[in-house]
């Protein structure tokens, strides 16, 4: 049976000073908004708190076997929580593009609650948690050090497709699809299917996205900063695949808020929500209906060597 989870952070290329994705400021009115771009530099430091909170109600009813009568329906109410603290440094560039980087998980963890019947809320530590790594890509060739011992399989394929869009795009964010441009407010740009894949854990599944959009929607200057608000939209369905995930229709829709850096076009802030339902096919064995809610949030800070060089000059 399929099962909705969030166990990776895949949003590591935006931008915050000092506050929250839900810091005060200032709404502006505006008609148009102009968007730049700024890669990151050597220095730069990202630190990413990424919180997951999902809630699934689950109603599953058997068939009769032989000539027992049937038997209740069962219901399960899964609960589930992540929450992925991680520190990103930029160790070189060159050439304008990023080739070292250290990776820092400072906490990692997964907690799943199945109910009492399945031994309630239990925490389960990733294999990353605690770990840090330095990491250089050049072309197709990867290093994956950490100084504590050798890395596992597992943790390095988990390492290179958090940390690739990173080498390969200066970053993996939604933000990403927003052109260096002047746009209008209620503009509507497309939002990478992929990214949001990773946002939900779908990586791996043949989702179709019906809708997946973002919308321009105003300015708000956060700590005397222009930033640029959208508005997130998606829905999406999987038809299953082999097993018993292939007698299951998923279907999931959402939105949620993005707050990018007018002068730097990078992803500042974002919260999505959404509500997953899953229904077996006519054809399946068994009948089986799912209802849930999923929440995301991102808190982000960023020191940049950069900002720090020119708080000097402006002191001298």
């Amino acid at each position: 049976m399929s099962k909705l989870t969030i166990t990776s952070l895949s949003l590591l290329t935006f931008i915050a000073l000092t506050s929250t994705a839900q810091a005060q400021g200032t709404e502006e009115k505006t008609k148009t908004v102009t968007i730049t771009k700024k890669a990151y530099a050597k220095g730069d430091v990202i630190s990413v708190a990424r919180s997951f909170e999902m809630d699934m109600k689950m109603t599953i009813t058997m068939p009769p076997q032989g000539n027992q009568p049937p038997a209740p329906p069962q219901v399960t109410d899964q609960k589930g929580s992540n929450q992925d603290d991680r520190l990103l440094e930029i160790l070189e560039v060159k050439k304008g593009k990023i080739t070292k980087v250290k990776l820092t998980f400072e906490k990692k963890v997964q907690t799943m609650d199945m109910g009492p019947q399945m031994g309630g809320a239990q925490e389960r530590p990733d294999s990353l948690d605690k770990l840090s790594f330095t990491i250089e890509k050049v072309g197709d060739t990867w290093s994956i050090v950490n100084k504590d011992g050798p890395v596992a399989e597992g943790d390095m394929q988990k390492i290179k497709r958090l940390t690739k869009p990173i080498f390969d795009f200066q970053g993996n964010s939604l933000a990403e699809a927003i052109p260096a441009k002047t746009l209008k407010v209620g503009a509507e740009i497309k939002a990478d299917v992929e990214v949001l894949k990773d946002l939900l854990d779908m990586r791996n599944q043949a989702f179709k996205f019906s809708e997946h959009k973002l919308v321009l929607t105003g300015t708000k200057k956060i700590n005397g900063k222009d930033h640029a608000l959208f508005d997130v939209k998606f829905s999406a369905q999987n038809e299953g695949g082999a097993g018993a995930a292939g007698a299951m229709v998923m279907k999931i829709s959402g939105d949620g808020k993005l707050v990018v850096d007018v002068a730097t076009g990078r992803q500042r802030s974002l919260t999505l929500s959404g509500s997953p339902k899953m229904d077996s096919k006519p054809n399946a064995q068994f009948s089986m209906h799912g209802d849930g809610e999923i929440k995301i949030e991102e808190k982000v800070k960023l020191e940049s060597k950069d900002e720090e060089e020119k708080e000097e000059k402006k002191d001298k």
